[in-house]
C-alpha cells in the first residue's frame, strides 16, 4: 500500500483499506474499517471499529481541525467532511451519497477586505448517536443533529435539530418526533 507519511497512521485489525485511497496526516482507522476506491482522508482524523469510508468520500481537516468519526458508521459515496475546528460524528451514523458537512465559514462582516483573505470562523459540530441523514443533506457551522434523528434529502441543517426529530428543508426544521412505538 501506498500511504504519504506512513509512521503517523494507525492502523488496526481487519482492515480493507483500498489501494487507490489517498490516506496522511495524523489518521487513526479502528479495527475492521472498510475504505474504498479514492477517498480521501487527511489532517487529524479518528475512524472507529466497523466503520465504512465509501467511493470517493472526502475527510479531511486544516492543521488545527479535527474529525472524529464513531463505531458502526456509514460514510457514502461522495462524503464530504472538512473541519478547521472539531466535527464528532458519534456511533451507528448512517449518511446517504453526498451529505456535506464544514464546520467553517468566512467572517464576511467586512467591506473593507475581500472575501477570500476574510479571517475563518469555526464552530463545533457534533452529530449524535444514530442519526440518518439523506442524500445531498448539508450540515454548516452551527448546525448539530441529535440522538435518533433523521433528516431528508437535500436539507439544509444551520442550527442544532433536538434529539429524536424528523427534519428536512431549507433550513431543516422538525416535522415529527420519533417517539419509539411507531
Amino acid at each position: 500500500m501506498y500511504f504519504k507519511y506512513i509512521k503517523r497512521i494507525k492502523i488496526g485489525k481487519g482492515c480493507c483499506i483500498s489501494i487507490l485511497a489517498d490516506i496522511s496526516g495524523n489518521v487513526v482507522i479502528g479495527k475492521h474499517v472498510t475504505i474504498e476506491r479514492g477517498a480521501v482522508i487527511k489532517g487529524n482524523v479518528k475512524i472507529g471499529d466497523h466503520t465504512m469510508i465509501g467511493a470517493y468520500a472526502s475527510i479531511t481537516t486544516t492543521p488545527t481541525g479535527y474529525i472524529e468519526i464513531g463505531n458502526f458508521c456509514h460514510i457514502n459515496n461522495f462524503n464530504i467532511i472538512g473541519s478547521c475546528k472539531r466535527v464528532i460524528i458519534k456511533d451507528y451514523a448512517l449518511f446517504a451519497v453526498g451529505v456535506k458537512i464544514t464546520d467553517s465559514s468566512r467572517d464576511y462582516s467586512s467591506l473593507k477586505l475581500p472575501t477570500k483573505k476574510a479571517p475563518i470562523i469555526s464552530e463545533d459540530i457534533v452529530i449524535e448517536e444514530n442519526v440518518w441523514c439523506g442524500f445531498d443533506v448539508c450540515i454548516i457551522m452551527g448546525g448539530g443533529i441529535g440522538k435518533n434523528c433523521i433528516i431528508g434529502a437535500k436539507s439544509l441543517v444551520n442550527k442544532k435539530i433536538p434529539d429524536n426529530s424528523i427534519a428536512f428543508g431549507i433550513p431543516a426544521r422538525v416535522y415529527k418526533k420519533r417517539n419509539g412505538d411507531e
